[in-house]
């Protein structure tokens, strides 16, 4: 993906909707070249989740882990069987707009 490219597109798009979009043609009408979206917020970003817990003073503590080997972490492992009350678990995908600031280095503007 080019750098001016980008910044056409996304002068005359709103991220948001591309992605909605290309969800919705993909899921309903078999669109596979659709999946460009998808393509690009695996390679730009992360293979992580993170985890909120509930600490004991009743503060929110969080922890990111790598999604491989996830399984088998201790860490990640102790945390869902310590008891604590697990407020929130996330992967770490990004949007369409992070993705144009971080090729292009420029905010979206409306």
């Amino acid at each position: 993906v080019k750098k001016a490219d980008l910044e056409e597109f996304y002068k005359e798009h709103d991220p948001s909707k591309i992605e909605k979009i290309s969800e919705i043609a993909e899921k309903y009408a078999g669109y596979k070249s659709l999946k460009l979206a998808r393509k690009l917020k695996k390679k730009y970003g992360k293979r992580e989740v993170m985890v909120e817990v509930v600490g004991d003073g009743g503060e929110l503590e969080s922890s990111t882990f790598a999604l491989d080997g996830l399984g088998e972490n201790e860490v990640f492992r102790a945390i869902l069987e310590g008891g604590k009350r697990i407020e929130t678990i996330h992967t770490q995908e990004t949007t369409l707009e992070n993705i144009f600031i971080q090729v292009t280095g420029q905010e979206l503007t409306t």
